[in-house]
């Protein structure tokens, strides 16, 4: 554990001043400073009251361990100008998971020290009931983004969040987060480790699990994955602007077959991979404007078109990873405004993305099959826990 090799960081400079040379200060006595532009420990010591001699010891020291030319401006230091009864001392909080101290001993002589910010870990469970989106339910409920984009990356692979989710619909998330301690507040999501949702009477249900090999995954009651072959839908936020079928096209104004499905949204919003696969084609079609196709096995492609461009490393015969950016949306070719047009192609034909089953990834293994049964048994317990506080 790393905290065997690392002091833990104090709640003030003066306790930790005391715990490592056995001497009494004055909380009131330490000063507060923000690093200022062009600005080097020495000048902000002798700000906060140091000698030029002890700021420029302790400066010295700090660099053993540290590069002070990289410190940012605007970092809070905490200072405690030497005084004949007590030694001189500062702290700053280099990471979210380290301190650095620098404290005089008895004999005036600087100890710099690297310390282990106490982090906690917790288990929360928020849920709630759909008023008018997933986003402003969930935000109100109390759910931070970052588990909110977690939750609708997972859920995306089964659910087109334009058409199916209703009002009055539910969800419920169980995520680990990290708080810091010393702070008190929160740093950011660890884990997802369960998300539901209730979508008029179908529950959607999975849990997260670690296999053997230590691949982390998402699993139904049963162990079947939640990744699908193909995501539903490759961006995130976007409205669905037109569906699949005959409609009258906007630009040549008669009635004619749409192949796939537009999703508006700004400039620049990432697209999104549907699927592990290598791409096949890259560049400008016709009416399609740049354009992306990802051929994913025998069966199944995908096709991107009205692209702004496309992300670093897309070029033809290059593999790409489902969730990857493989590019932006824009409004090139044939286009009344920014928009993806996305196409599945099933041996070579187009299908409607929304109403196709694709088949899902790798189960769990059935000799890890009933550890992973033990594991969901203790997630639904410690649902009930929660529920019941």
């Amino acid at each position: 554990e790393i905290s065997e090799f690392f002091p833990e960081a104090k709640n003030t400079l003066t306790e930790m001043v005391f715990k490592r040379t056995n001497l009494l200060s004055k909380q009131n006595a330490v000063i507060k400073l923000k690093l200022k532009q062009n600005e080097g420990i020495n000048p902000l010591l002798q700000r906060a009251g140091f000698r030029p001699l002890e700021a420029h010891k302790a400066a010295v020291a700090l660099e053993e361990i540290i590069n002070l030319k990289k410190l940012p401006v605007g970092l809070e230091i905490h200072c405690l100008p030497p005084m004949p009864s007590t030694p001189g001392a500062l702290v700053f909080k280099i990471s979210k998971d380290f301190n650095i101290y620098g404290i005089q001993d008895k004999n005036g002589l600087w100890d710099v020290i690297k310390a282990l910010r106490p982090i906690n870990t917790e288990i929360v469970s928020t849920s709630g009931e759909i008023s008018s989106s997933l986003y402003l339910s969930a935000i109100e409920a109390n759910l931070p983004e970052d588990a909110l984009l977690e939750f609708v990356k997972l859920m995306g692979y089964s659910v087109d969040f334009q058409r199916e989710i209703q009002k009055g619909d539910t969800f419920r998330v169980l995520f680990s987060q990290t708080y810091d301690v010393l702070e008190k507040k929160v740093i950011g999501i660890k884990d997802l480790i369960y998300a539901e949702l209730n979508l008029s009477g179908e529950s959607i249900k999975y849990y997260r699990y670690v296999d053997k090999g230590g691949v982390i995954g998402f699993y139904d009651q049963d162990g079947l994955s939640a990744k699908k072959t193909l995501m539903k839908t490759p961006i995130n936020g976007a409205r669905l602007s037109s569906g699949f079928g005959m409609r009258m096209h906007p630009i040549k104004n008669y009635s004619a077959m749409h192949k796939g499905i537009d999703f508006a949204a700004p400039t620049g919003t990432p697209i999104y991979a549907a699927g592990d696969g290598f791409i096949e084609k890259v560049g400008w079609l016709n009416g399609y404007g740049r354009y992306i196709l990802i051929r994913h096995n025998s069966t199944y492609k995908t096709a991107y078109a009205h692209l702004k461009g496309w992300a670093k490393g897309i070029k033809k015969g290059n593999k790409v990873s489902q969730g990857q950016i493989i590019g932006f949306v824009g409004s090139s070719g044939n286009s009344t405004g920014p928009h993806l047009h996305y196409e599945v192609l099933v041996n070579n034909v187009q299908k409607n993305p929304l109403k196709l089953r694709f088949p899902s990834g790798k189960p769990i293994p059935d000799e890890e099959i009933q550890i992973f049964k033990n594991k969901i048994k203790k997630i639904d317990n410690r649902l009930k826990n929660l529920l019941n506080i």
